[in-house]
């Protein structure tokens, strides 16, 4: 597979060279978790001269994730005491946060100290993909980088390899909101296969939303593949129904996660994203505007798409998110001013 950092030559040198004879702490804006974990290994890979599938491995390497919830003041401990001693396979040591805007007010005080009087090996690079999440003491001793998603010339040429235009379509189309799709690259026959598959599920008699519910969890470029072709079909459906019938949808895809909140949280912030990514595309290329009740529904959509902002209540969530999606009708149909 590709290396994703050769498509951000500008950030790579940025940060090549600002690492000098002291440490430094960057703060990278990356909007796709995949694409976060991938960038910040091959960077380190490309500074340190090692493989990216090695370095998560590395004995130089201290790594804190996000995907289990908040970040505590003793993992911020833990990373103080990895960069106190000497780097032995590197020139440098990383301490590695995946999800800065999870760190608790405590860590951030914990995490100052780290960066008062660094030594001269330590890095840290900390990633976000919601800037204004995290906390004002963190921000401002970082160096900000913002690693933007690849522009549609970028990705139509790593989906060349696929040939096939719809296969191309499908992989673009993807990218747009989930970066995995990437993986598929090397799997292009068993791309067309799954795609394939899909396909025939989607003609059967199979419950949509069961199915939907099923997979919306699966991991690897299947899932991304799996999770696109069902939601546009859910969507379909929405687009197509009245309030009460969108309501009824929503009311089963709540009943379908039952009382795992955070898993039906992450599902409805899924079909908000994508929602927001075929929005912007329909204003952008029909030139529509929005009246005053549009707008606050693409606002919400918006806001519904980070899970961490979703009102506590699911079932007001499930159907304010029904009742948006009744105002942007007239946009999905291409439909407007």
């Amino acid at each position: 597979m590709m290396k994703l950092v050769t498509l951000y030559p500008h950030q790579f040198e940025m940060i090549r060279n600002s690492i000098g004879n002291e440490g430094k702490t960057f703060l990278l804006l990356i909007d796709d978790a995949w694409l976060s974990r991938k960038l910040v290994l091959e960077i380190i890979g490309e500074l340190e001269d090692t493989k990216p599938e090695l370095v998560g491995n590395a004995i130089d390497i201290e790594i804190i994730s996000s995907e289990k919830g908040r970040i505590h003041i003793d993992d911020i401990r833990n990373i103080r005491i990895f960069l106190k001693s000497y780097p032995m396979q590197w020139k440098h040591k990383y301490a590695v946060i995946f999800g800065a805007e999870q760190i608790t007010r405590e860590g951030a005080n914990s995490f100052l100290k780290i960066t008062e009087e660094p030594e001269k090996f330590n890095i840290i690079m900390m990633t976000t993909s919601n800037i204004d999440a995290v906390l004002p003491t963190i921000r401002s001793r970082a160096i900000r980088i913002s690693f933007p998603r690849p522009s549609s010339e970028a990705i139509q040429k790593v989906s060349s390899p696929l040939h096939a235009p719809e296969l191309i379509a499908l992989f673009t189309e993807i990218a747009g909101y989930d970066m995995q799709i990437f993986e598929a690259i090397e799997n292009i026959d068993d791309m067309k296969t799954v795609y394939e598959d899909v396909k025939v599920m989607l003609n059967g008699e199979k419950d949509i939303i069961d199915e939907f519910v099923n997979s919306i969890f699966e991991g690897g470029w299947k899932g991304c593949i799996i999770r696109h072709m069902l939601c546009k079909v859910l969507l379909s459906r929405l687009y197509r129904g009245t309030l009460s019938s969108n309501l009824g949808i929503m009311e089963s895809l709540l009943k379908k996660m039952g009382s795992e909140r955070e898993n039906a949280i992450r599902m409805l912030s899924f079909l908000c994203k994508r929602l927001i990514v075929e929005i912007l595309h329909k204003i952008t290329s029909a030139g529509l505007i929005l009246t005053e009740k549009q707008v606050k529904a693409v606002s919400y959509i918006t806001e519904l798409a980070n899970w961490h902002s979703v009102p506590f209540s699911l079932t007001l969530a499930y159907d304010r998110f029904a009742i948006a999606l009744e105002e942007l009708k007239d946009i999905m149909a291409g439909k407007g001013k």
